[in-house]
């Protein structure tokens, strides 16, 4: 603002006109019965008797049909300003003086309408604020009912008369814990029920900066746990804000681990970066691959990707290619593991390439380090092993069959003796597996973050009030429609994965098709190994429908094409499209790509809306930190002890759900499309405990009952 500001400049910029608001809610002939009621109420109350409150409510009923009669209004016109707005209702109750009445009967009518009919009003039109779609709408419907200005409320609510002056106007909202304490006052001051204009607010997180605590956190620390730490965190003891960050560290933002039980070993990063996505991404530890390996890895993936085989090459028949973005990710996972391994081993960056493969003592290397790190062999071990072994199969491994490309630059050797060194380097990798087989151990148990969850009799249902943390931390529209929109999208996203708990390669792949639109062929849905959500006009009902391609265990009996609702449950439809319809701010201007949860393009730093599955694991490990795991020091978040965990969880829970409900490991296979074996083995928690209470509920629902009926004593 300027220097200096003229009053009458001011007063016009913080007082304006109160424009009409959308239509009244309350009909005439809603306002008498209600009336009726409550002045019934109040005279039994007082211990009136019968003929005394048939009198006085047919006066007060008398009053208000008068008052209708000489304004011209009938039971279904609305209740408007001439009842709410103080000078209006004072020239209505004038015209009562119109009627063929007493001057007696017109003053006992008008007393009436002042004493009762419209203070009782007033409170009924407080109570359906509904139709008020912002805080703004809100304050101009009570200060017409009130006859308030906005410096007479402002004096009267303890409220600078500037600050309300911005709501009046729309130009902002109570957001800080200060000003929702404003609007609470004017709440009291206007007699309105609480929450009745808070609800409009949203309460900015503050922002707390690192050289203003009493602990060392590092900057970019703070920024990780700043959002789940509490508004006083800057206030607290040094004991305080210690106690608070380690617990925010080790609950929320880090992954669980086995460290935390017996077996120890080494957290750091290590990895070698090799997937485009995660190039520019700054995490101390990891390294980016060398020009030369990555060049290497492209031909790889080129070789792995194409449809058909290349000329003059080999490849599996039935594993040879890769066939989805996720397979490619998973393989590319496990050569950024063995080179990261090499790096800290001590092989030079510059040395790191395919041909690291041939030697015998980086294998080793590899083994060896990944060991130490974890205390145990693990099966990521293994499944590095088994990677190394496919690209240096003698028949149709792309090492083997591409001598000129990885050894380019170095001391060529000759075809037989490259071929000598795959077969050597086959048979030892696959000796060290065999070897390595009887000393695995559990490395990262998938159970341990949902601990909580598994171990409960309906673990589903436990899971499920994440989804109600989601809807109460979701604000109205008028108060932050952009925050509205991400909360939609993970509730939407949480509850998806309660019916189909898909692979995150499924979930960023999932396309929805607009109501009206034809559906997909399957055929084209095959061959794109793609899947959509289509609306059918017909049933009424929302389709998942997904090519058995799709799948990431394609080749497994339990996949099949599956066209199958979209259960409608607990309004899971109601939601699902105030999510479509909120979907385009979340893309910012930016093209719609059709997948129904795509990157949040409000945010800034990409121009990617589709998402890999690493970034939709990461959308939803964030759900969970901010509405999943119980937060003791701000009171936020669902279920306690629960720790971050990956989308892959809910396919735990939902099938442990089924196993401990009905003790079917079948159906339990059947909800997640996989194999029995593999869910006994890796999916459900199904305990000796576990199956004698599902047993136990069988006798208890129908126990024996004596036959004698009555006992001798």
């Amino acid at each position: 603002m300027g220097k200096s500001v003229a009053y009458s400049e001011l007063s016009a910029q913080v007082e304006p006109s109160l424009p009409k608001v959308g239509p009244e809610e309350i009909l005439h002939g809603e306002l008498e019965n209600t009336i009726r009621d409550m002045r019934k109420a109040e005279l039994r109350q007082s211990g009136a008797a019968s003929s005394t409150i048939t009198k006085a409510v047919s006066n007060t009923i008398s009053a208000l049909k008068a008052f209708r009669t000489a304004n011209g209004l009938r039971l279904y016109d609305t209740v408007g300003g001439e009842m709410m707005e103080p000078v209006r209702f004072a020239r209505a109750c004038e015209a009562i003086y119109n009627l063929d009445l007493s001057d007696k009967t017109v003053e006992r009518h008008i007393s009436e309408m002042n004493k009762r009919v419209r203070p009782w009003a007033i409170t009924l039109r407080k109570q359906q604020l509904t139709h008020c779609e912002t805080l703004s709408e809100a304050l101009q419907e009570l200060l017409r009912m009130s006859g308030f200005s906005i410096a007479e409320l402002a004096r009267r609510s303890k409220v600078t008369r500037e600050t309300l002056g911005t709501w009046v106007r729309g130009k902002e909202v109570p957001s800080t814990p200060s000003t929702i304490q404003d609007i609470g006052n004017v709440e009291v001051e206007m007699g309105v029920p609480a929450g009745t204009l808070s609800k409009f607010c949203e309460i900015k997180k503050i922002y707390i900066r690192s050289d203003r605590l009493k602990i060392d956190i590092r900057p970019d620390d703070l920024k990780r746990v700043r959002q789940y730490i509490p508004d006083d965190f800057e206030h607290l003891s040094k004991a305080k804000q210690q106690e608070i960050y380690d617990w925010v560290m080790s609950n929320i933002v880090l992954s669980p681990t086995d460290d935390e039980g017996e077996h120890v070993g080494s957290r750091e990063p290590y990895r070698c970066k090799l997937r485009t996505q995660w190039l520019h991404v700054d995490t101390p530890g990891t390294f980016k691959a060398p020009d030369r390996l990555r060049r290497q890895v492209e031909g790889l993936v080129a070789f792995k990707t194409a449809e058909l085989t290349p000329l003059g090459k080999n490849r599996d028949p039935n594993k040879g290619r890769w066939s989805s973005e996720e397979s490619k990710d998973s393989k590319l996972i496990l050569l950024e593991i063995f080179f990261g391994a090499l790096r800290k081993k001590g092989t030079k960056e510059e040395n790191l390439g395919l041909e690291n493969v041939l030697d015998l003592e980086k294998i080793d290397n590899f083994i060896d380090y990944m060991r130490k790190r974890r205390g145990l062999y693990t099966e990521t071990i293994t499944a590095v092993l088994m990677s190394l072994a496919g690209h240096v199969n003698p028949e149709n491994g792309y090492i083997t069959q591409h001598r000129k490309e990885i050894s380019s630059g170095r001391r060529m050797m000759t075809e037989d003796a490259w071929r000598e060194k795959c077969i050597a380097a086959s048979d030892f990798i696959w000796s060290r597996w065999r070897q390595i087989q009887p000393l695995l151990d559990v490395g990262r148990d998938p159970f341990l973050p949902i601990r909580g969850v598994v171990d409960t009799r309906k673990p589903l249902h436990t899971y499920y009030v994440i989804a109600d943390e989601i809807r109460r931390r979701t604000p109205l529209a008028a108060a932050n429609i952009l925050q509205r929109a991400r909360c939609f999208r993970d509730l939407v996203m949480f509850r998806y994965a309660g019916q189909f708990a898909l692979r995150a390669g499924n979930f960023s792949q999932l396309q929805v098709l607009p109501k009206g639109a034809p559906k997909t062929s399957m055929t084209k849905l095959r061959r794109s190994r793609s899947l959509e959500l289509w609306w059918d006009p017909k049933a009424k009902v929302w389709m998942h429908r997904q090519p058995k391609e799709s799948f990431k265990n394609h080749s497994s009996p339990a996949t099949k094409d599956i066209e199958i609702p979209l259960a409608d449950i607990d309004g899971l439809y109601r939601e699902l499209e105030e999510y479509l319809e909120l979907r385009p701010l979340l893309l910012d201007g930016h093209s719609d790509p059709g997948n129904l949860f795509m990157a949040d393009m409000t945010r800034g730093g990409s121009n990617r809306t589709t998402l890999t599955p690493g970034a939709f694991t990461q959308i939803w490990k964030n759900m969970i930190r901010r509405y999943g795991i119980y937060n003791p020091y701000t009171g936020h978040g669902a279920i306690a002890g629960l720790r971050v965990h990956p989308p892959h969880a809910a396919r735990h829970i939902l099938a442990t759900h089924i196993i401990r409900v009905d003790g079917s490991f079948a159906k339990a296979a059947a909800a997640i499309f996989d194999t029995e074996s593999v869910t006994t083995k890796r999916y459900a928690e199904f305990s000796a405990v576990h199956q004698y209470e599902l047993a136990r509920d069988v006798i208890l629902s129908d126990p024996p009952v004596s036959q004698i009926s009555a006992r001798v004593t």
